[in-house]
């Protein structure tokens, strides 16, 4: 087995924060606070029982006697063409009038169609859109605004800016905002820094935090090296279930001092379970080669390919795949090949992913 590398893990920790969708999911309010003699009120219980076309009559009927919600709601059921045809240019102009009305989410809306182009908006409105509902003191738009800062999109990059915005969130109890501004710290090469947040993250109960104070710890080079801790870390977010998480603990126990091969190939095969590509490749090497596993060259190939399908850019996924296929006769190639593509609980039916084969404990 290699022996524990962090560059693999580590990667997502070094990198500037990228946000993909930093519009968080839209919670419209809650009938109880309605008053039942509203528009609105009827056209969120239609919503509530997906009965979307009367919801769509009903919210157009509210927003346009001017109740915020109501206009928020038909913007949404335009957004994402519920109740009829989706049409975004006319969702903008709702969520618009749902903002300038005091509805907080409408911003957050308007600042997910930006960053996808859609309705005519563009990324760098965006911005400007998580700014008035970060000004409306919506934690959820501080947190994306620190992320839209850390990483450049759809404006100036502005590290200050963004720990500002993080910080902000994190006074707004937002657990996972810790994480981020953690990120932001690692990038800017203080790892003390970022490993206090992780750790409150992850007494927070976030696993990713777990796993990322586990991994900076399990680092020899690194100023907070400390394996005892990173074990703690690294296992406590392995048995929440992160498959992230298990592949991390899988390299730490394959890469201390004694190495632990098969409890390191338990670690492995349950993240590959968990479809984990990293985990899938790590897997497949240990079969490939018997460290903590009896060797199968043929159920090797099989979680080379699946790693191989899950994330198709890693060339190493797919050179230790081209080097067990050159072994195998075609028949057992082929078999293989075709329980690749199968779903797990379908080809491992009876050898769920070699579980029997695992060596006794280190």
């Amino acid at each position: 087995m290699r022996n524990f590398i962090l560059s693999v893990l580590f990667l997502g920790l070094s990198s500037p924060v990228f946000a993909q969708n930093p519009s968080p999911f839209l919670t419209l309010p809650n009938i109880e606070q309605l008053s039942a003699n509203t528009d609105f009120s009827e056209a969120w219980q239609a919503w509530q029982a997906k009965d979307y076309i009367k919801a769509r009559i009903l919210a157009a009927q509210s927003g346009a006697n001017g109740e915020s919600a109501g206009q928020l709601l038909f913007g949404i059921l335009l957004d994402k063409g519920l109740g009829g045809d989706q049409d975004p240019q006319n969702a903008v102009r709702w969520y618009r009038e749902a903002a300038t009305n005091g509805e907080t989410d409408a911003w957050l809306a308007l600042a997910g169609m930006a960053f996808e182009q859609r309705g005519g908006l563009s990324v760098s409105d965006g911005r400007q859109f998580l700014q008035n509902a970060a000004n409306e003191n919506s934690p959820e738009a501080m947190w994306a605004l620190g992320q839209i800062f850390a990483s450049g999109h759809g404006g100036p990059l502005d590290e200050k800016q963004a720990e500002f915005w993080f910080t902000a969130a994190i006074n707004k109890g937002v657990n996972p905002a810790r994480i981020s501004l953690a990120d932001l710290y690692l990038a800017q090469d203080k790892p003390e820094q970022a490993l206090r947040l992780y750790q409150t993250a992850a007494f927070g109960g976030s696993a990713e935090a777990a796993w990322k104070a586990g991994v900076l710890q399990a680092d020899p080079e690194s100023v907070v090296y400390a394996p005892k801790k990173a074990n703690q870390h690294l296992l406590t977010a392995a048995q929440s279930g992160d498959s992230q998480a298990m592949t991390a603990y899988g390299l730490f126990l394959a890469g201390r001092t004694p190495p632990l091969p098969a409890s390191a190939a338990r670690w492995f095969r349950k993240a590959a379970e968990a479809s984990h590509a990293e985990g899938q490749y790590l897997f497949a090497l240990s079969l490939a080669k018997g460290e903590g596993i009896e060797e199968d060259r043929e159920l090797a190939y099989e979680w080379a390919l699946r790693a191989m399908m899950n994330v198709r850019l890693r060339p190493e996924y797919r050179e230790l795949a081209n080097a067990l296929a050159q072994e195998l006769p075609a028949s057992v190639r082929d078999m293989a090949h075709a329980r690749s593509k199968m779903p797990l609980l379908i080809s491992h039916a009876t050898d769920p992913g070699g579980i029997d084969r695992l060596k006794a404990a280190d």
